[in-house]
């Protein structure tokens, strides 16, 4: 399995366990749990991008 696949797997799986959460979590660091889901949110769109192709610099 290619290591493209193994993230792949990893973040499906952890999709499928937020979606096995029924009820809305109420909890004192509610805050702090969605800043933390907000940060992994953007370390994968910083991390992973498609292929770029035909790029064209401008100077």
């Amino acid at each position: 399995m290619s290591v493209n696949e193994k993230i792949k797997q990893q973040l499906t799986e952890l999709i499928k366990q937020v979606e096995q959460i029924e009820t809305p979590i109420i909890c004192d660091n509610a805050v702090e749990i969605r800043e933390l889901s907000h940060q992994l949110f953007q370390q994968i769109h910083e991390k992973i991008s498609p292929p770029q192709k035909n790029i064209v610099e401008f100077f």
